[in-house]
């Protein structure tokens, strides 16, 4: 009988209180009854599909029946459910049974009670000037009053003023208007202390700025920008001079005034001039080259020449360019394997010279403005080559021709003969089709481009999606733009701030990025781009922001450049909101993937939900970007911005993997001179890469020219098991055979071999070593790769094996022109010994070499010898110069450079060394000279001295910024790196190397959402809002300590008669709620924690809670449940009717409505006895629970459909009150913090405590703010009390830390010490006594952590 009744009860009518039993009938129904019934349900009742059994609803029939005893089952339950049960009853031949005796034997205990839910509905009350308006629509008919945890250890209820820095009290965020201050005059020795600050930042950003290159890889130019008058309403983005042919348009004949023809005569006299300059110049330098002795040395010469902007136009451009082509040939030429009988050597050179070649031929041809005589040149090379079909069009892509016959200076080597136009060098044609050859060799050189056209609103041809994106900012869209690492997406950036910077003097740009690295990189990118001439003074065009330094003034520039935490909390400052904020006409989220990961990722969340402006989202790397896109335009468009989603797939840059295959036994590196590849480097194919269990190829599979040559060339090997057209997919049929391929020809071409592999694979058994899918494999993987077992490949090389085979690893990349090189290692202490590691490496290779060299040791007496003689010499000069001056001036115009002048034994030796070839060691040393004063250790300056540099966020920022410009300048070509170089920086690389595999991904992070715990009755931030707010990111933790002071807690603990027992309770405490970092169980067993206490000075294990703190967040905790339940309860009764209904499983999506069915007494019974929840889903009311919640993830887990509670969103303490090894807190936490302000031994921490050593700064750093920011909350609650008793608190003059402490120029947001901060008029002894207790560990923790790194 249940079973039949059943699917005919709704979800609401299964939802049921338990009924006991009487204790004999329960006994009979567990022991004896219920394992019978299951046995013969297993059996018999398979019908019933699925089988539904519901406890609750049996024990309540069973209850009715015994309670109705005289009433026949029909009419219980209903003709329709008995006629069922009878039909099965007589189908089994089942005796007849008596109720009536049933419930003579157990009389029934049922109650007669409504369980419904009692809970009083109630709405919290609120009133505030900005929300009244948007929330008048909610129903108020119902609100109660909203009870509050009493609090009655102090006054921290007053109205809160946001008016100062959140680490320090001092200095105020408003203008003078406002109620801020003006800046204290300054003295004269602080001028000028001011000025050499000044001229230092800008020295620095300079050199920083002309290390960074344009799309084009040449130095960037300033625009500068004319102040805007008031009434300028739109920007006006002035036209780009392009290269667009003339053939492409018909231009009308214009009319030209008698001054401008006047203005163009001048012009073209100054380029007539300038022409013949031009070709006196190049007529001496060609001597100059022509007198060096080897072509090699030419070439060089020639690679300096091309960087010069004089040889960067006009015909002077062109002629140079073909004169390093002839050089080129000249080279090859010369090699010795040139022509050699060995045909592989001859092969393997003729590769490496038609490359160059090609990528000559190429660039000459897209410069255009190529004369007869050029382009008769360039068809012979194609014609010597093999590609002489390719020379037409070549021509007819180039931009411009130039029709003047004008002969070439100088005489390009003779390739072909004079009358039959054949080549003279037969070796230099290719011995393969020109397709093949491009497919094998020429991929990473392809034009890139995809529907490019030329744009007057940038200086380069956009793609068709580039161009979207231009429309789309034009239009003031939001946006969000996701395309591969150097796809083309940093001119969005720069084109948004030009527009800004031209529409008006007020407006502001917000640059936000994830890493300060790359703040520093964006700040001198638009220091090299822009400026701005203001008509008034205090305005910047940029300004930098990090919780570290500041340069200019954040609210006085139109650019500001940021990490999310500082715009997070200035969007929450009320003050900033009225005079700042309004002025935001656009936020740049840069790589905002990493909203996702677990650090962080909630601050962008919150940045994009408070934004008053449409935002430009910019990420490589977002994993499904369409939902995202979905969240985003949402939100977007809620705020009244249209939103428009660029996603571009297709990588500009090539990627191809390979793998180091360690050896054992490294042999001792005994210089790059001597080096000879170790061949260990392996190529990993895509195919050869594939999830063989899968059924389907991955979404990011993707294939290089060379990568489809050879898949091709796999699957025409198995066309006889697999159903592939290689007729038709042949190359040299697919494609055009007159011009270049484009990476969109391979595109369309690897979407044919991606659908044919997936075919391949979904016919192939995955464990059948025959199959045409395990054939291609191994036809395309690495024999070596093929040769080792599954355990060797998945093997996990120990760190020393890394190390020593380290060296080895960067030679291979130096032999193989693989260099410069980004080594990437996610662990801070890993990328120093590492490092460390090669530079020994080098070091001792070095003095072994000299220890044992005779030439080293002659050239070292030379230089001895001629060292001992500078006085002698300098004396005869004094004397000469005595004697007649104006000889003396010729012998010293006309003496040489001697190698001596410039020698110095401590240098590295370039065959010790990785500096790349272009290194200028003036430019080195003036580098090194500026952070020399810094606080960067010496191992790490002499790292940089042999081409290796170290970058993550514990080293300096005048280190890293060092680094970074270094690399790009091509000096240092070896630099270990965390993610902190990974994020957007401008690093060009030729290859990434991963030293180490890492926990430290990217995780998705849970999102934050604001609580109203800092709101008095009518809505006001009371006086501790700014505490919250400036520790938003800490959050729930900036919540409990704001209860805790307004509670008198941290009172109690300040108040004991010991300071030092005051002090460590409150740092327990604090520990408790900022920088928590679990320790693992497996770590505390009771024999490790012994040992660890025996030999370190770290106790490990954070002490608990102190008890009157543990108190107050217990109740403030159920304090939040209880707001959040009455949320729930108040919405869902409001809205009842428009909530989904919850009678449908979401897996199965089976219905339970109830609907169709016959009414019975059973079921008017049920439905006037079931629990009827409000908020609760009715499902989990099927067991009995109510609107009743244990905690937090109970209410969000188990609420009904429809009622938006995420547990991550609401600021439950849950974690923080847990105890250890409870699900909340599963480990205890690391005492870390308190052990360091105990002992100050940064090794403890990493030994006995567990701390990474790369994080230990880090972690340090942010507990140091966090107190900074405590305190300066503290201080300014003491001055308004001072205040509103009309006395005035002492203030004192800040500390200027910058020379001391950081980039020079940049005001540290760190505070100085607070010694002067006297006790204000009406602070009573407690409120005094909490500041000197949380004035006392600031003082103290950052007194080691500054010790830790001075």
């Amino acid at each position: 009988m249940h079973l039949v009744l059943l699917p005919s009860l709704s979800v609401e009518e299964r939802a049921r209180p338990y009924q006991p039993l009487h204790v004999d009938l329960e006994d009979y129904v567990r022991n004896s009854f219920l394992p019978i019934a299951f046995l013969v349900a297993e059996k018999t009742l398979l019908d019933f599909d699925p089988l539904d059994i519901d406890g609750r609803v049996f024990l309540d029939l069973l209850h009715f029946l015994l309670c109705h005893p005289a009433l026949l089952p029909q009419q219980i339950v209903g003709d329709e459910v008995y006629n069922a049960v009878e039909a099965l009853w007589v189908q089994y031949g089942l005796p007849s049974v008596d109720f009536e005796d049933l419930a003579a034997r157990f009389p029934s205990m049922l109650t007669p009670s409504n369980p419904s839910s009692t809970v009083q509905l109630t709405m919290l009350p609120f009133s505030n000037p900005v929300f009244d308006r948007p929330l008048s629509s909610i129903n108020t008919a119902n609100i109660g009053t909203d009870t509050e945890i009493s609090f009655d250890g102090t006054e921290f209820n007053m109205p809160f003023v946001d008016g100062h820095h959140w680490h320090n009290h001092r200095r105020a965020i408003l203008p003078k208007h406002l109620g801020g201050e003006d800046a204290a005059p300054q003295d004269d020795w602080q001028r000028k202390r001011q000025l050499r600050s000044d001229q230092r930042l800008m020295s620095k950003m300079q050199w920083q700025a002309e290390s960074l290159t344009g799309a084009l890889g040449r130095p960037l130019q300033r625009i500068t920008i004319v102040s805007v008058p008031q009434s300028s309403k739109r920007a006006i983005i002035p036209q780009r001079a392009t290269q667009e042919s003339s053939k492409s348009k018909k231009v009308k004949k214009e009319h030209v005034s008698k001054a401008e023809e006047i203005r163009r005569q001048h012009a073209a006299k100054k380029q007539t001039d300038q022409n013949l300059s031009n070709a006196t110049w190049w007529l001496e330098i060609l001597k100059t080259l022509n007198e060096l002795s080897s072509t090699a040395s030419r070439v060089a010469s020639v690679e300096r020449l091309l960087n010069n902007s004089r040889t960067d136009q006009g015909w002077l451009a062109v002629d140079i360019q073909l004169y390093r082509l002839h050089l080129e040939f000249s080279l090859w030429i010369e090699h010795p394997d040139a022509d050699s009988n060995n045909p592989e050597k001859q092969a393997e050179v003729r590769d490496s010279f038609t490359v160059t070649i090609m990528r000559l031929v190429k660039d000459i041809y897209e410069r255009g403005d190529l004369s007869p005589a050029a382009q008769s040149v360039l068809e012979t090379a194609l014609h010597v080559l093999g590609f002489k079909n390719y020379a037409s069009s070549f021509l007819s892509a180039s931009p411009r021709t130039n029709n003047d016959d004008k002969k070439l200076s100088f005489k390009f080597v003779k390739l072909a003969r004079s009358k039959s136009a054949s080549p003279i060098y037969k070796f230099m044609e290719i011995t393969e089709d020109p397709i093949i050859w491009q497919l094998r060799l020429f991929g990473q050189y392809m034009d890139r481009s995809m529907d490019s056209e030329y744009d007057h609103r940038v200086s380069f041809k956009p793609d068709a999606w580039q161009r979207r994106v231009l429309d789309s900012i034009d239009q003031n869209h939001s946006l969000l733009v996701v395309a591969p690492t150097s796809a083309g997406k940093t001119f969005i950036s720069y084109y948004a701030m030009e527009q800004v910077l031209r529409a008006s003097d007020e407006g502001v740009l917000v640059y936000v990025a994830p890493t300060k690295a790359l703040v520093s990189q964006i700040a001198a990118e638009v220091y090299a781009r822009f400026s701005k001439d203001f008509r008034s003074g205090g305005h910047t065009c940029w300004a930098v922001h990090t919780r570290d330094y500041r340069i200019h003034n954040p609210q006085n520039c139109q650019i500001l450049i940021t990490v999310p935490e500082m715009l997070g909390i200035m969007l929450l400052s009320p003050p900033l909101a009225q005079v700042w904020t309004p002025r935001i006409k656009r936020i740049i989220l840069d790589e905002i993937h990493t909203i996702g990961q677990q650090e962080g990722g909630a601050v962008w969340e919150q940045i994009i939900l408070l934004a008053p402006c449409p935002i430009i989202g910019l990420s490589a790397t977002i994993g499904q970007p369409e939902e995202f896109n979905a969240w985003l335009k949402s939100v977007q468009e809620a705020h009244g911005y249209q939103h428009t989603f660029i996603h571009h797939a297709h990588r500009y840059s090539h990627l191809r993997k390979y793998s180091y295959i360690l050896d054992t036994k490294a042999s001792p590196f005994k210089g790059l001179d001597n080096f000879q590849n170790t061949g260990r480097l392996h190529f990993l194919h895509p195919a050869s890469m594939l999830s063989f269990g899968g059924r389907t190829l991955p979404p990011d599979f993707s294939l290089e020219a060379a990568d489809c040559l050879t898949l091709f060339t796999a699957l025409v090997s198995q066309r006889d098991r697999v159903q592939f057209d290689s007729d038709s997919f042949d190359p040299m049929r697919f494609f055009n055979q007159t011009a270049l391929l484009t990476q969109k020809d391979i595109l369309g071409y690897e979407a044919i071999l991606r659908d044919t592999l997936s075919e391949v694979i979904a016919i192939s058994d995955p464990h059948d070593e025959s199959s045409p899918l395990n054939a291609i494999v191994r036809q395309v993987q690495d024999p070596a790769i093929a040769e080792m077992t599954s355990a060797q490949q998945n093997d996990v090389p120990s760190p020393k094996q890394i190390l020593s085979n380290l060296i080895h690893l960067v030679s291979d990349l130096h032999t193989s022109g693989d260099l410069p090189a980004l080594l990437f290692h996610f662990d801070r202490s890993g990328c120093e010994i590492a490092a460390k590691s090669l530079v020994t490496a080098l070091d001792n290779a070095e003095k072994a070499w000299q220890g044992s060299s005779p030439q080293w040791k002659k050239k070292l007496e030379a230089w001895t010898e001629w060292k001992a003689g500078a006085a002698a010499r300098a004396n005869a000069a004094s004397k000469l110069l005595k004697q007649n001056k104006r000889l003396a001036k010729d012998a010293q115009e006309h003496s040489e450079a001697t190698w001596e002048e410039s020698f110095n034994p401590r240098d590295p030796l370039p065959q010790f060394s990785f500096l790349g070839p272009k290194c200028s060691k003036s430019q080195l040393d003036e580098a090194i000279r500026d952070i020399e004063w810094t606080s960067t250790p010496r191992w790490a300056i002499t790292a940089l001295r042999r081409g290796v540099g170290v970058h993550h966020s514990g080293m300096n920022k005048h280190y890293r910024t060092a680094v970074e410009s270094l690399y790009r300048m091509g000096h240092l070509q070896v630099v270990f790196a965390t993610g902190t170089l990974a994020l957007g920086i401008n690093a060009p690389t030729k290859t990434s190397v991963f030293c180490a595999d890492s926990p430290y991904l990217t995780a998705l992070m849970y999102r934050q959402c604001a609580g109203r715990a800092l709101m008095d009755a009518a809505g006001n931030p009371i006086n501790l809002f700014g505490l919250a707010t400036h520790l938003y990111y800490t959050e729930p933790s900036n919540f409990a300590i704001v209860v805790l002071l307004r509670s008198g807690a941290i009172h109690d603990i300040c108040m004991h008669p010991s300071m030092e027992t005051a002090k460590r309770e409150l740092l327990i405490l604090l520990c408790h709620l900022f920088g928590r970092r679990y320790v693992p169980k497996v770590y505390t067993s009771g024999m490790n924690v012994k040992l660890l206490l025996a030999k370190s000075p770290s106790k490990v294990l954070l002490p608990p809670l102190p008890a009157c703190a543990e108190k107050v967040l217990l109740a403030h905790n159920k304090e939040i449940l209880r707001v959040f339940k009455g949320y729930a309860l108040a919405y869902a009764a409001e809205h009842m009717a428009a909530l989904e209904a919850d009678r449908s499983l979401p897996m199965s999506k089976k219905v339970y409505s109830g609907a169709g069915s016959s009414p019975s007494p059973f079921r008017t019974y049920l439905k006037s006895t079931s629990i009827a929840a409000v908020a609760r889903s009715p499902f989990v009311c099927n067991s009995g629970h109510n609107d009743e919640f244990a905690n937090v993830e109970e209410l969000s887990a188990t609420s009904r459909s429809g009622i938006q509670l995420r547990g991550h969103g609401i600021p439950s303490l849950q974690h923080i009150i847990a105890n250890p090894g409870s699900r909340e807190k599963p480990f205890p936490l690391n005492a870390y913090l308190l052990d360091f302000y105990t002992h100050g031994q940064t090794q403890a921490l990493a030994a006995a405590n567990g701390i990474r050593r790369g994080d230990v700064w880090y972690l340090l750093q942010d507990f140091t703010l966090t107190l900074k920011t405590i305190r300066t909350s503290i201080e300014q609650f003491l001055q308004s009390i001072s205040a509103a008793s009309g006395a005035s608190a002492e203030t004192a003059e800040e500390n200027d830390l910058a020379d001391d402490l950081d980039l020079p120029g940049m005001d540290d947001d760190e505070d100085g010490e607070t010694n002067s901060f006297q006790r204000p008029v009406g602070a009573s002894d407690r409120d005094w006594r909490v500041f000197e207790v949380i004035n006392a560990i600031t003082k103290e923790f950052d007194e080691k952590y500054r010790a830790m790194w001075a």
